[in-house]
């Protein structure tokens, strides 16, 4: 056997050793409360996206434990084979009826919705136009397609125009693009895009994991942000990020494109159902949400105070009213250093480089939630202040 294949890897690991890229998975026990253990210490938890605090809420975690006792804990098979479950159908009747669709799909994950999505519904008679930063999902899905393709700068509606006017003539025209990017938490310019997308006859596909049960009026995500859900042609999301935290995605939108997408998309009709008490979670942390104005009123005074507080200190935020705040170091080495010095100080947050973002684009990454403490927000902001002192990332 060949080991030139390990020997190239060995050197490359020991090159983001050198680097201090290298990136450990820390062993995490319980979270609870805007904390996690880690090592069998507690730390103040920056990196989970459990936003409203719903993964740990006793009546989602109720409809679980009631869904196994009722179903069990697998389907078994795909739904095509053993057909599909009520537990299923009311949840897409949910999904389609929360975002004012008229149907949707349920998809064991997120990467699954994103990768089927393009491949079953265009051809190479379409063109896709996506947004260069959007959910690695995404990106491979649109690579999968035989349409023809082009990426937009981030969030540029001028480059996203000039593409479409360079566009040759195409059978369907797609936008697609994050509700909420999630390096940063900035929101997408959707109504710009629907625009557009209106003068240049195109359909307009948003994915909003970021974005759905956290902002809105009701929750509705980005797309109400901008008075455009009814203009949205597709919507894909995982329940994974603020909607309990569970693995379950869905595509929701017009019906006839949904009912063909339940017959050809091949990561939907190959894939086991998802299980039932995933489902059951997820379907009482909808419910949830779509009753969740006071959690979503408590979760915004903490995001405007964390944020506030690391302006004043000279940090350079990036401008956002969402949860993610993101902070913006450019320097990846510096980056793991503050990452490092929060973590001596019992905070556990995330820095984002090189090949998660782009060379140069470094970011320190922290998500907050409703359920931070005041207190706990205090020692976080001590911790970030003393971090970017020592590491001279401040203005």
């Amino acid at each position: 056997m060949s080991r030139e294949m390990f020997s190239l890897l060995e050197k490359e690991m020991e090159n983001l050793h050198t680097a201090g890229l290298f990136h450990d998975e820390y062993e995490t026990g319980v979270r609870d409360q805007g904390s996690v253990q880690v090592d069998g210490q507690t730390y103040i938890d920056l990196t989970s996206q459990d936003y409203l605090g719903l993964a740990l809420d006793p009546a989602v975690k109720k409809a679980a434990q009631l869904a196994i006792q009722e179903d069990g804990v697998s389907m078994g098979s795909q739904r095509f084979i053993t057909g599909t479950h009520r537990i299923h159908q009311d949840m897409e009747r949910a999904i389609a009826n929360y975002f004012q669709m008229s149907d949707a799909a349920l998809f064991a994950t997120l990467y699954q919705a994103n990768i089927g999505l393009f491949e079953s519904l265009l051809t190479h008679q379409d063109f896709i136009f996506c947004d260069l930063f959007s959910h690695p999902s995404v990106v491979d899905g649109v690579q999968l397609t035989k349409a023809k393709k082009s990426f937009y700068a981030r969030n540029d509606l001028e480059d996203l125009e000039d593409q479409l006017k360079r566009s040759p003539q195409a059978r369907f025209r797609v936008i697609i693009t994050e509700g909420v990017f999630g390096n940063d938490g900035q929101i997408a310019h959707l109504d710009g895009i629907c625009n557009l997308a209106d003068e240049y006859d195109a359909i307009v596909v948003v994915h909003d994991s970021h974005g759905v049960g956290v902002i809105g009026e009701t929750g509705r995500g980005s797309a109400e942000v901008h008075g455009v859900l009814k203009r949205i042609d597709l919507l894909t999301a995982s329940f994974g990020v603020a909607l309990s935290g569970v693995e379950l995605a869905f595509v929701t939108g017009q019906k006839d494109i949904i009912r063909w997408l339940k017959q050809k998309c091949k990561s939907y009709v190959f894939s086991t159902s998802p299980s039932p008490p995933t489902v059951a979670a997820a379907r009482t942390a909808l419910d949830l949400a779509d009753q969740g104005q006071k959690r979503r009123q408590d979760l915004e005074e903490r995001i405007q105070y964390f944020r506030s507080n690391l302006n004043k200190m000279g940090f350079r935020v990036i401008k956002s009213t969402h949860p993610i705040v993101g902070i913006a170091s450019h320097d990846a080495v510096k980056t793991q250093r503050v990452i490092d010095s929060l973590y001596k100080d019992q905070v556990f947050a995330i820095g984002l480089c090189y090949p998660v973002v782009p060379k140069g684009f470094a970011r320190i990454r922290a998500h907050i939630t409703v359920s931070h403490s005041m207190e706990q927000l205090n020692q976080a902001l001590e911790a970030y202040e003393r971090a970017g002192k020592k590491h001279k990332i401040l203005r």
